[in-house]
């Protein structure tokens, strides 16, 4: 311990003992005159959601997220095994991890993965892709990616990043799964050949994760989201090109913000 700091030690403890005989009267009073949250992002969900809505995120903010697992078969087994509930999108969903994630029963078999309940919704949308070829855009780390393979399609996963592809890759190997991976710009991609249906999983203000990420709305501002929202639409009206006639595309992204979802689509 650092000398200067010692003759402080009781202080601390004082002050962290009085903390904690007073919590229970003080919290929620405390909690109740904050947002927890900075003024553009307390103000963007009001504008984008009323003020209950806003409230009602804000506060849910404050709670732990669960840990979500995308199983490749029996998810009543795995729920078990693993503490959890079955979701009724099949999700396997554990309150609180027993042990470290590659620690637990499963892992090391590549049984499953982790992917938020969520995450795992855009890749469900195609219906019946097996035999198909699908591309996943901005692909790592790969949970998409696994689903879209366990569906029967052949992948092409498609990422700019060469860490976040050998990521990807290192997933995959775990989950005995194999894809087609292509490292590149998406802006200068343009595929041999169209797709039947395509996933763009875009890079967002990722505002949808403040449970597991609190630092989101610090670290970023109304001017960040707008600038990513004008990359999502270059990347969406590139990546429709992909796509066959009569194909399906996807977009999808972790933003709260409507200019991130709803008012591009309508763009």
């Amino acid at each position: 311990s650092d000398p200067r700091t010692t003759r402080f030690s009781g202080l601390v403890n004082g002050v962290l003992r009085s903390l904690a005989r007073a919590k229970d009267a003080e919290l929620a009073p405390a909690l109740a005159a904050t947002s927890e949250a900075p003024q553009w992002f307390a103000e963007r969900l009001t504008a984008a959601y009323g003020a209950e809505k806003a409230r009602a995120i804000l506060a849910a903010h404050r709670h732990e997220a669960p840990v979500d697992f995308t199983v490749k078969a029996d998810p009543a087994l795995w729920a078990e095994r693993l503490g959890g509930i079955v979701l009724p999108t099949g999700t396997v969903r554990v309150e609180r991890l027993s042990a470290n994630v590659i620690d637990l029963p499963g892992f090391a078999d590549g049984a499953w993965w982790v992917q938020d309940t969520a995450a795992s919704l855009p890749a469900r949308l195609f219906g019946d892709i097996s035999g198909k070829r699908v591309a996943d855009l901005c692909a790592a780390p790969g949970g998409k990616t696994a689903q879209l393979i366990l569906a029967g399609a052949d992948v092409t996963a498609v990422d700019t990043s060469k860490n976040r592809l050998a990521r990807l890759k290192q997933n995959l190997d775990r989950l005995g799964l194999t894809a087609d991976l292509v490292q590149t710009d998406l802006l200068d991609y343009r595929p041999a050949e169209l797709f039947d249906a395509v996933l763009l999983d875009a890079p967002c203000s990722s505002t949808g994760t403040v449970r597991r990420h609190p630092d989101v709305p610090w670290t970023k501002t109304m001017a960040d989201v707008e600038k990513l929202a004008a990359l999502q639409r270059r990347l969406l009206a590139h990546a429709v090109g992909f796509v066959r006639p009569g194909g399906r595309i996807v977009f999808s992204n972790c933003s709260l913000d409507p200019i991130e979802g709803e008012e591009l689509y309508g763009a």
